[in-house]
């Protein structure tokens, strides 16, 4: 069996090399035939090899496909085996990544706020809420009443009454500020620590990105999935884990922030959970309360069902005394002291209010308790005449407390990870962070991705982009000097500029290759047209500069932008990757080989008509008929051998882009800019090259000028790499930033910033975005932003 299977590869790395082997001589024959004697004969190598690659190239993928072990050759399934181990690896990231982020965020600091839970009151509960029914003795004894039940520093009591819910899905509900986010998250680490082996593994979503109207649950889910954790898409467990993993019901989610939504996609939302859900389908969901009662009885409006429903009870003045005084330091008391008296003593006073709610406790400790402040001012009632006046206030100073109180020391880097790597000018601080809120309110979203920072109101992406591609199309351009002047670069570069700036997203495929193939060859073509004077010189340049950059639009596609834009990933470790690199090429060179034969039929035929129409051939002394068959023929061959080294490429760049199952770099924000710009230059110098060196070793066989050739050459592959290098979300970003800079006094070093203010505890981390820790701290700084 394995020398069959030894036999198979063997046999499939020689399909590969004499395709390749051969299409280059073939393509090297044909040039030199058109170099030394004309059309003519070029025109026969043509009409020979066109009709051989008509049927080879078809024929090579299903070669390939029998030279691979079957299980290599199941590229859509993820086996029962492969899930399994994936969803360990899962838990073991989700677990470290959690533990993370409530060290960051001082959860556990001295130990979590005692928070209370009860069954809500509320008509919003689906009829029993999925409770177990009490036994006969309970309710003899009159204790057989559902209860649900719980504190947040007895987390354990809530994760085992969560486990005996019959339909374990559960709503957590309560007001601004009441720690729904931080019960979900303490949970979903005590149900990760004693993970049983059919458990589903809880992941937390944000439901801000999530559409129902548009994209369906489980796809969703599995979209969101390898995003936050890239290494599931290690080929260790398939093509796709996350879908398995999502269908095979061995997720748990945690949808965060129903409230953070419109009010009418909050109907939609609860509506798609019920309808692509069953009930015994595990599911946590958080909500303010007023806004899940809305949602609930709105005409139209259903609970979630076998859903149990709890909500937050403000936190008892006795346990506010006990967190204050646990948290004043023994120097300090003494100025504490009225302040304590009075929560203890005015129950329902204005501050025993103001601080029922933990993020009310924590703003107190970092205003006041961590920067020795004296808290006096926050009796006076004349002054905070609410419990809404306090908390703004201590909202408005504490961007500027966390940075006094938390300087950075020498020698401190990376030991210390609630301190900041860097010193940042507090306004400086504040009105980046009062900029990005506003941004994010605008957009309604609580997640801050820096791939989306053009989506402003000042800043136009399409502005940023046309910017991009001019600069470096002008400096592609220049390198048409030594050929036809340097007018005529810069012309050139212009045209190329804007066209890569105008380009919308679009997907691989025959649209994606026909609207590259006519903007580009059109821009570069009449170019050239407008330099040498002859339109059929003009044509002939349109149509092979439209079939190389056609063909880039064919294999990878428009550039993603706006809501569509994400960052890639980028891994160049070779050890243990060699053969999934030539599965990678093999697949590449078909896809390529076939494409670019697909695409060199139109054009083909659309240049014949331009010659047909002009009435001269290609050159003197050859006939229109000559013409006609040469290029008729000659296009879907020329095609199909620049696709198959494009098509080698885009192996490549795919290769680089799969994951390994023992990669930490997960899809943390600052690591997703650094894998992104990695990919980015990997694929503009891939690219560059391919485009490069094919033209500049066919203007140098056809021209018999190596200089001109080398020129034409690093002219065209500078714009094919630069057209590569706009596309990139990373690009976007560093302009944008540059911009935001000098426009909005935003630190130049913007994610640095993100990084320390998370380390700060301003934004918490969700896979490779920011949010920030309480939505109305991001309400509060949105309001203050300048517009």
């Amino acid at each position: 069996m394995r020398r069959k299977s030894a036999w198979r590869r063997f046999l499939g790395a020689a399909a590969v090399i004499g395709l390749s082997l051969g299409i280059l001589m073939l393509g090297l024959i044909i040039v030199y035939a058109l170099n030394a004697n004309g059309l003519t004969e070029a025109g026969d190598w043509a009409k020979l090899a066109t009709p051989v690659l008509a049927v080879v190239v078809p024929l090579f993928k299903p070669v390939v496909n029998w030279t691979r072990r079957p299980p290599e050759s199941l590229a859509n399934v993820t086996t029962p085996e492969q899930a399994t181990n994936a969803r360990q690896l899962l838990a073991t990231l989700v677990l470290e990544e959690w533990q993370r982020e409530i060290e960051f965020r001082g959860l556990d600091d001295p130990a979590p706020l005692a928070v209370r839970w009860k069954l809500t009151e509320l008509p919003v509960m689906d009829l029993g809420g999925g409770l177990s029914e009490a036994g006969p003795l309970k309710r003899l004894l009159r204790q057989g009443r559902q209860r649900f039940n719980g504190r947040t520093d007895r987390i354990g009591e809530i994760a085992d009454q969560f486990r005996e819910l019959n339909s374990r899905r559960l709503v957590i509900l309560g007001d601004p500020g009441m720690g729904k986010t931080t019960l979900a998250v303490l949970l979903m680490r005590r149900l990760l620590s004693e993970l049983k082996e059919d458990d589903p593994v809880p992941v937390l979503f944000t439901l801000s990105d999530w559409d129902p109207r548009r994209e369906a649950l489980r796809e969703w889910l599995a979209r969101r999935l390898g995003k936050a954790y890239p290494n599931l898409y290690a080929r260790d467990f398939g093509l796709n884990a996350p879908h398995a993993l999502v269908a095979r019901r061995q997720i748990l989610p945690v949808l965060d922030g129903l409230d953070e939504i419109s009010e009418k996609l909050r109907l939609e939302v609860i509506k798609a959970l019920n309808a692509g859900t069953g009930e015994r389908d595990a599911l946590i969901l958080t909500c303010r309360t007023a806004e899940y009662e809305q949602a609930v009885t709105a005409p139209g409006g259903d609970v979630l069902t076998s859903g149990a429903v709890i909500e937050a009870q403000p936190v008892e003045p006795g346990d506010v005394v006990a967190f204050l005084r646990r948290c004043v330091p023994p120097a300090g008391r003494d100025r504490w002291e009225h302040l304590i008296r009075e929560v203890k003593n005015r129950p329902n006073g204005r501050l025993a209010r103001t601080f029922s709610t933990p993020l009310a406790l924590w703003l107190v400790r970092e205003v006041y308790v961590e920067t020795q402040a004296d808290p006096s001012p926050l009796s006076d009632d004349r002054r905070f005449p609410t419990p809404r006046d306090t908390t703004v206030h201590l909202m408005d100073h504490l961007v500027e407390s966390l940075l006094k109180s938390n300087p950075p020391r020498r020698g401190d880097a990376g030991r210390n990870p609630f301190r900041p790597l860097r010193s940042w000018n507090v306004d400086q601080a504040g009105r980046c962070l009062a900029f990005v809120a506003r941004q994010m309110t605008e957009r309604g979203t609580s997640d801050l991705a820096w791939w989306r920072l053009t989506l402003s109101n000042d800043i136009s992406e399409r502005a940023v982009r046309i910017f991009l591609g001019l600069a470096l199309g002008i400096g592609g351009g220049l390198c048409y000097w030594p050929i036809n002047g340097p007018q005529y670069g810069l012309l050139a570069g212009v045209c190329g500029g804007l066209v890569v700036g105008l380009m919308r997203t679009a997907p691989p495929g025959w649209r994606t290759g026909l609207m590259y193939a006519l903007s580009f060859g059109t821009a570069y073509g009449g170019v050239i047209t407008i330099a040498t004077g002859r339109l059929v010189t003009g044509t002939a340049n349109i149509a092979v500069l439209g079939l190389v950059y056609g063909l880039i639009g064919f294999l990878w596609g428009g550039p993603p932008a706006g809501e569509d834009a994400e960052p890639a990933r980028v891994e160049l470790r070779w050890k243990g990757r060699l053969g999934l690199l030539r599965r990678e090429l093999e697949a590449g060179l078909t896809a390529g080989a076939k494409r670019g034969f697909q695409l060199g039929v139109p054009l083909g035929l659309i240049l014949c008509l331009t010659f047909v129409a002009s009435g001269s051939p290609i050159n003197e002394g050859d006939s229109l008929t000559d013409t006609m068959q040469t290029l008729l023929l000659g296009m879907p061959l020329a095609g199909a051998i620049i696709g198959a080294f494009f098509g080698l490429g885009l192996g490549f760049t795919r290769w680089s882009m799969i994951p390994m199952v023992d990669d930490d770099r997960q899809g943390l924000p600052r690591r997703t800019l650094v894998a992104d710009l990695k990919s980015c230059l990997l694929r503009a110098v891939t690219v560059g090259l391919l485009v490069g060196g094919f033209f500049g070793t066919s203007f140098s066989l056809t021209g018999g000028d190596v200089g001109r050739g080398v020129s034409g050459g690093v002219a065209l592959g500078l714009m094919a790499a630069s057209a590569t290098l706009v596309s990139a979300p990373c690009m976007t970003y560093f302009v944008t930033t540059a911009i935001l800079a000098m426009r909005r006094g935003c630190p130049f070093r913007l994610m640095a910033f993100l990084s320390d203010a998370h380390r700060l505890g301003i934004l918490r981390q969700v896979g490779p975005v920011y949010q920030f820790r309480h939505a109305q701290i991001q309400e509060r700084l949105a309001q203050r932003a300048r517009p």
